[in-house]
């Protein structure tokens, strides 16, 4: 019933041989002897290929499930219509998912519909439906003829990934948008916020992840990301993105195909929005840091530095039918100098100077400190490691994912 906990012991594996449908509001979670939380040892095994279902269906905003590794579950149909579906670990229509780790799971479609897939993850499938994912792993998850090896997010909203990392998903789609570790097929609200994207491989665009129109990655980390004959090797920007303080690096789009963007690519017809992003050490045939193709797209705030391309356009490249409006940016060559298709507005070309951590943060005396154009949504907001993205000294943003804090005392004389 309503309101009902569902207690799931921990050192034990559980092989499903149906779905399970959830669709009152309770709690189903793992139960250590402290009485916390055992994902690791708290296993539901989907049982492939002995059987081809996926683990959990929810259909109830107030369902959660806590703290359960899901593994092993498959999503398999052969029909050649499209039903919206897919998630070999969980479908959500409503509902939340936290502190659980999904691995080693799959999803298979015939139907080569933009509309399924998600190895592990499927969220949506129509409107009016949301929910959230937080502090779970994704990782080690295939979908097979469909986008998004890790998690596919079709139509509704608001959702929100927080805190989770999606790693080592593959997809095997040919889509120009498949989405190595996440596909978002025109949801209305997304959000992807405190996450790492890592290690992912698209066989076509979108390593790391896809989003075709709508959604927001905020205080992102997306790395080591491949796609294998398409654009976006960190990510895959389509129409009204988003991309703020987020850190995009050492991502790679082989040279075959669509080779455009090698941290983020802006296909055609798109209108995106990247923001106080460092994009750094990017890899790709055209634009090995950003690549824009026929799209309108704005770049503020941005440090794009130490790209490199197979035939031209190291930290961006613009087709000549794309027109892109660059902000208070560090990069080279000199945006100004370009030509008549990109508008560069007091941007530089000076080495930005990270710091010698090595996690390319600001060094103090990086010409980026203080360099940046302040907005209003900053005011309230933090940097990729959690400091105000307006220090209360200067009262300046920086370029890049990471604010610069002087050190030291201020005193206030009244």
């Amino acid at each position: 019933r309503d309101g009902d906990t569902v207690y799931v012991t921990n050192n034990s594996t559980y092989y499903l041989t149906n779905q399970v449908d959830i669709s009152y509001a309770i709690n189903v979670r793992s139960w250590a002897p402290d009485g916390g939380l055992d994902p690791d040892t708290t296993i539901l095994n989907g049982n492939y290929p002995d059987t081809t279902n996926r683990i959990f269906f929810l259909n109830n905003y107030g369902a959660w499930i806590r703290g359960l590794t899901l593994t092993n579950g498959c999503w398999w149909s052969t029909s050649t219509v499209a039903p919206w579906t897919g998630g070999g670990a969980a479908h959500i229509i409503k509902g939340h998912l936290t502190n659980c780790v999904l691995s080693g799971n799959r999803n298979y479609h015939n139907y080569g519909g933009t509309a399924n897939g998600g190895g592990a993850l499927f969220l949506g499938g129509g409107n009016g439906r949301s929910g959230t994912v937080s502090n779970c792993k994704i990782t080690g998850n295939i979908s097979t003829n469909n986008g998004g090896g890790g998690v596919k997010v079709c139509y509704g909203g608001p959702w929100l990934l927080d805190n989770c990392e999606l790693s080592y998903n593959e997809t095997t789609n040919s889509s120009s948008s498949a989405g190595g570790a996440l596909n978002a097929y025109v949801p209305v609200d997304l959000e992807l916020r405190d996450c790492q994207i890592f290690s992912n491989v698209s066989r076509a665009g979108g390593g790391g992840v896809s989003m075709s129109t709508g959604g927001r990655l905020t205080r992102c980390r997306i790395y080591g990301n491949m796609s294998r004959a398409s654009g976006g090797g960190g990510a895959y920007l389509g129409n009204k993105t988003l991309a703020r303080n987020c850190l995009i690096y050492n991502n790679t789009c082989l040279p075959s195909g669509s080779s455009i963007g090698g941290g983020v690519y802006f296909p055609s017809g798109t209108n995106g929005l990247i923001q106080n992003c460092t994009i750094y050490s990017n890899t790709s045939t055209y634009g090995g840091g950003i690549g824009f193709y026929n799209s309108t797209s704005f770049v503020e705030n941005c440090v794009l530095w130490g790209n490199e391309y197979y035939v031209t356009g190291s930290n961006y490249w613009l087709s000549p039918e794309a027109k892109v409006y660059m902000t208070n940016c560090c990069t080279a060559p000199d945006p100004a100098a370009y030509g008549a298709n990109l508008i560069a507005t007091n941007c530089i070309d000076d080495d930005p100077v990270f710091a010698p951590a090595g996690d390319l943060r600001l060094s103090p005396d990086s010409p980026c400190v203080n360099a940046g154009v302040n907005r209003e949504w900053m005011d309230a907001e933090i940097d990729l490691n959690g400091l105000s993205r307006i220090d209360r000294f200067m009262r300046r943003v920086d370029m890049g994912a990471f604010e610069y804090h002087h050190a030291g005392l201020m005193f206030r004389l009244r």
